[in-house]
């Protein structure tokens, strides 16, 4: 098995993973989407998944399937599923994990590596995260929000040579990506946005710098960083709270 050219296995191609896995295969990787939305599925398998917005719109032949049984082999798996999904996902793709098969998280929120690692085992196991952003418009149809970095890297800290493989050979496909000697701390910092912004965002219907510049609003967005800052400290990741506040304010 090699990493410089990957067969890639999407587990859940809606909004992120179907931006993903049409990125790459658009330029030129092996790709297998797995969805259970048999529409979006369908519509990717008969017109090849419509990427619009950054980079021009363009439909990207790319293969699709709702059953993952009927993929054979893998050597990179990207979860993006909902995280509720994440152990009968794992399950039903747990057949292509021979060798050296890799399986990196996209997911946000903390844990979802851990539930991933109880069936397909830790060694396999990476995390991942971004910046950018996507929405599925309709069936086969993903919006490109932005050309930002993406992160992969061991949960248990350092840089290894297949992160390292696995992120230059997604860089030379479309999805410009760097290994992360701390993802797990990585992952910890992009959760104090999520948590300060996500709640008082769906509550108000503000957009985060509109929810910065109400002071009641910015004191709780503030207290919430530091109660998660708290936390991530007991797990034994050391985060910075005033450099959160800083890009919070930006």
């Amino acid at each position: 098995m090699s990493f410089d050219n990957p067969k890639v296995v999407v587990v859940g191609a809606g909004a992120m993973g179907g931006l993903f896995g049409g990125l790459m295969a658009e330029q030129g990787l092996d790709v297998t989407l797995v969805d259970a939305w048999t529409e979006h599925v369908n519509a990717i398998a008969a017109r090849g998944i419509k990427i619009v917005g950054v980079g021009g719109d363009r439909a990207i032949k790319v293969k699709a399937t709702t059953d993952p049984s009927i993929v054979r082999a893998a050597d990179v798996v990207l979860f993006q599923c909902k995280a509720f999904a994440n152990r009968a996902a794992a399950q039903g793709i747990k057949h292509v994990f021979s060798g050296k098969t890799v399986a990196i998280s996209f997911q946000n929120g903390l844990g979802n590596e851990a539930a991933l690692a109880d069936v397909l085992g830790e060694a396999n196991v990476m995390g991942g995260l971004t910046a950018q952003a996507g929405l599925v418009e309709a069936p086969g149809v993903v919006r490109n929000f932005g050309d930002l970095p993406t992160y992969i890297g061991e949960m248990k800290g350092g840089v290894s040579p297949r992160a390292t493989a696995i992120a230059a050979a997604f860089s030379r496909h479309g999805l410009p990506t760097a290994a992360s000697a701390d993802i797990r701390r990585d992952k910890w910092k992009k959760l104090l946005g999520n948590v300060a912004l996500g709640a008082i965002s769906a509550v108000t219907d503000m957009r985060s710098f509109e929810i910065m510049r109400v002071p009641e609003l910015q004191a709780i967005v503030f207290r919430t960083v530091d109660e998660a800052a708290a936390v991530a400290k007991v797990e034994g990741v050391a985060l910075d709270v005033a450099e959160a506040r800083e890009v919070l304010m930006k």
